[in-house]
């Protein structure tokens, strides 16, 4: 078993290329420019794994984020299926709770260069998110 981890960083940011990198071996791929704390995050995420303590939920004052089955249980156990995007958003919130991110920063969470949405798209997920977590709170 290979004990060392492989993060690609690269200013490729196609998801094909992505795709082929992690294909190759690559435990994880960063596309650039990237933020500190995302590399730090994506870091402490692989070591996580090589170490075995892997999960695939998220957990945060009672919601817990499932990524196997892009689904989030409120703390009253209602369980919700989120689209692809709604998942991504609510996943870069829960992984840093006491993190502001700003607008362009989750426009380039969410989507890549050529699929770049107008930034209303982000506001229009935020609030169906705070529809599902603001009536269990």
């Amino acid at each position: 078993e290979k004990k060392e981890a492989i993060l690609i960083l690269t200013a490729r940011s196609n998801w094909t290329e992505r795709v082929e990198g992690l294909n190759a071996g690559a435990d994880d791929y960063l596309p650039k420019p990237f933020e500190f704390d995302e590399l730090k995050a994506r870091l402490n995420a692989i070591i996580r794994r090589k170490d075995g303590r892997t999960t695939d939920q998220i957990s945060v004052d009672g919601f817990r984020l499932n990524a196997s089955y892009r689904t989030l249980t409120t703390p009253d156990q209602k369980e919700f299926r989120l689209t692809a995007t709604e998942f991504r958003l609510l996943q870069c919130f829960l992984r840093s709770p006491d993190r502001v991110f700003s607008q362009d920063e989750l426009v380039e969470t969410l989507y890549n260069i050529e699929r770049c949405p107008t930034r209303n798209v982000v506001q229009v997920y935020i609030a169906r998110l705070r529809k599902i977590i603001g009536g269990n709170k």
